[in-house]
Formats: C-alpha cells, structure tokens, sequence
C-alpha cells in the first residue's frame, strides 16, 4: 500500500509541476557573436513578466540564475525548469552593457497572440511572424 501511494504522489507532482511551467513572456532567436552569444529577444508579449520587469527587444539573455546561455534551446531548457512565481535571475547585455535583473516568472497564457502574414507561392502558402525575415 505503501508504495501505491508514494507513485500516486510522484504523478501528481510532475503534473502540478508541468501545468505551472513558468513564463517569461518573450520571443528569441540565437545570437552569436565575437563577443557574445546568448538567446536575442525579438519580442515582449504585453503583460508577461519580461515586460514587467524592463527586458526589451534586441537584448541578448547570457545566463539564468548565473548558468550560461548560448542558444535560444539553451534559454527554453532553463526557464523549464522554473514554475510561476518563481524568482530567477536574467543576465543580458543590452546597447553592449552587462546587466542582471530579478524576475518573478509569470503564469503562461492560455493563447498568444502573434501578429503574422501569409503569402501564396507557387510551391504553397508560407507563414510568417512580424519578425521573420
């Protein structure tokens, strides 16, 4: 009995655990450079706690809680380990200026909007976000 209700109390852990991922509220792309390279924010999604917190486009995110960033998968495996509410600390670089801010993750919404533009070729229709180039 004893070891149905210690796996009974495991999967709910990891379920509670998966339903409150915490959210940054940002898009990002890789950035590499000579001198750095880290996760480029793109956007900030209004009401998100990057925005609450003052990150911005084209700052470039180099570390979570003090661990190194280099990628944009690099930045989504960090911050999916963190759930809503949770305080972590960002560093990146913003105008070529070291900076580190505190932030409370928010609770991710249930839909995003994302401003996009469609076009038709001869080969299919192609998506593409705002920022795509």
């Amino acid at each position: 009995m004893k070891k149905f209700l210690l796996l009974s109390f495991v999967i709910s852990t990891l379920f509670v655990n998966a339903a409150n991922t915490g959210f940054l509220g940002t898009t990002i792309a890789d950035f590499i450079s000579e001198k750095t390279n880290g996760a480029l924010v793109t956007d900030v999604i209004d009401n998100s706690a990057a925005k609450k917190y003052g990150i911005k486009d084209n700052d470039i995110i180099t570390a979570v809680n003090e661990v190194a960033v280099t990628s944009k998968e690099e930045l989504i495996d960090a911050l999916g380990v963190f759930n809503s509410g949770d305080k972590i600390k960002i560093s990146y670089v913003r105008s070529g200026i070291a900076n580190v801010s505190d932030i409370v993750l928010g609770k991710k919404p249930e839909a995003i909007k994302f401003k996009m533009r469609k076009t038709v070729q001869q080969d299919g229709e192609h998506w593409f976000f705002a920022n795509d180039n």
